[in-house]
């Protein structure tokens, strides 16, 4: 037995020698290496294209929300001219009615200076609230598709426009109301 042990390492010897085996550490990277690099590569060219999707979504995001920032201050100029309008239209109604009396009652030789005076003030003034009313229609129509940075001036100077006219439309009302209080104190 002992004889074919040392047989068999024997021929081992011989083959390994004569095949060329050498018994030395491989350096070249393993299989799971080459793979987990791969998988490694893989994730972070998906993460830069996810990465570019969101920056388009962003700007395609951002560029609707510009326009219809825009488009809404259209409509909201559309409206408000509409409100200034009845607002003229209804102020100047009140104003011809009040100076029909105010005729009328000049023809009786009542003395309507006052209201006169009070009613001259008010379509002057009413001439002014129209202007300024047209002016903050302009304005909000002439809101640009821009970023928000540029709008929001805008959209504040078209805002308080708006609302000074308002205010003055307001004020016409009061003016015609004391118009009629000094005609009915005559």
């Amino acid at each position: 037995m002992k004889n074919t042990f040392l047989a068999v390492v024997s021929a081992f010897a011989v083959f390994t020698v004569s095949t060329g085996i050498v018994l030395a550490t491989d350096t070249s990277p393993r299989p799971v290496q080459i793979r987990t690099q791969e998988i490694k590569d893989a994730r972070k060219d998906i993460r830069t294209g996810n990465q570019n999707e969101r920056k388009e979504l962003r700007a395609s995001i951002s560029a609707s929300r510009q326009t219809f920032r825009s488009e809404r201050a259209k409509m909201h100029a559309k409206r408000l001219e509409t409100h200034f309008n009845w607002y003229t239209e209804r102020l100047g109604n009140i104003a011809d009615r009040i100076q029909t009396r105010i005729d009328k009652e000049k023809t009786e030789g009542k003395n309507v200076t006052s209201a006169q005076t009070a009613l001259d003030q008010a379509k002057t003034q009413l001439t002014v609230a129209i202007s300024d009313g047209q002016k903050a229609v302009d304005l909000f129509a002439a809101i640009t598709v821009s970023t928000w940075d540029v709008q929001k001036p805008e959209v504040k100077t078209a805002i308080d426009a708006a609302q000074k006219a308002r205010s003055e439309f307001a004020h016409v009302h009061q003016l015609l109301a004391d118009a009629l209080k000094a005609l009915a104190t005559n």
